[in-house]
């Protein structure tokens, strides 16, 4: 998750975390919003800069808060998204992992890889970050200003390309987005050129 990579003083004691945890669930299904600002109050009230951050960047993704050029980026990805959704141009994918929980793959065959066809708007539907998590993303990267980000998981792009844009118009940092698919990564990369994103290196291979 997420917040598994937040500073360790935002989570002291675990208080943070299990109050973000408490949050989660009502944001994904979209309801007890009323709940989700109390907690965030909560988090506000530790007195703590991380947490404050954090309930500010929740507060933000839960209400679509962004500024002109906030919006700005926010629309072009979104715009981008929209058109790979609709994309029936197929891909070859090697996948290294499990599969899906149906699927039973041995050790040989992960390591060798099995090689799956997808449309792209297949795999912009199914395994793109959707538009909560990449703008939650996007605010968390706004208000801590983080010199590097690491992704793993490159996909198609859509959540590295929140991830960049929030750091472009922080006017610092770099994103380096790991991916194990080298037809997905080689999209990715046109996605982020197209985008105008040149704080992007993305890289290919498998995770080990």
């Amino acid at each position: 998750m997420w917040f598994a990579a937040l500073p360790r003083c935002a989570i002291a004691g675990g208080i943070v975390v299990n109050i973000i945890k408490s949050i989660l669930k009502p944001v994904v299904k979209r309801v007890y919003r009323f709940r989700a600002k109390s907690q965030l109050s909560q988090l506000r009230d530790l007195g703590n800069p991380s947490a404050g951050k954090i309930a500010n960047a929740l507060d933000d993704a839960l209400n679509d808060i962004l500024d002109p050029e906030e919006k700005r980026w926010v629309e072009r990805i979104e715009e981008k998204r929209r058109l790979l959704n609709g994309s029936s141009a197929i891909i070859s994918i090697t996948d290294y992992g499990a599969g899906s929980p149906n699927l039973v793959r041995g050790d040989g065959e992960m390591s060798r890889g099995v090689v799956i066809s997808r449309t792209v708007g297949e795999v912009s539907r199914g395994a793109s970050k959707p538009y909560f998590w990449s703008l939650l993303l996007f605010k968390l990267i706004r208000k801590f200003a983080p010199s590097s980000c690491l992704e793993l998981g490159t996909c198609l792009g859509i959540s590295g390309a929140y991830q960049a844009s929030a750091l472009k118009l922080n006017a610092n940092g770099r994103l380096v987005t790991m991916e194990g698919a080298k037809a997905l990564a080689s999209l990715a990369e046109q996605h982020f050129q197209q985008l105008g994103l040149d704080n992007v290196r993305v890289v290919v291979g498998r995770f080990q």
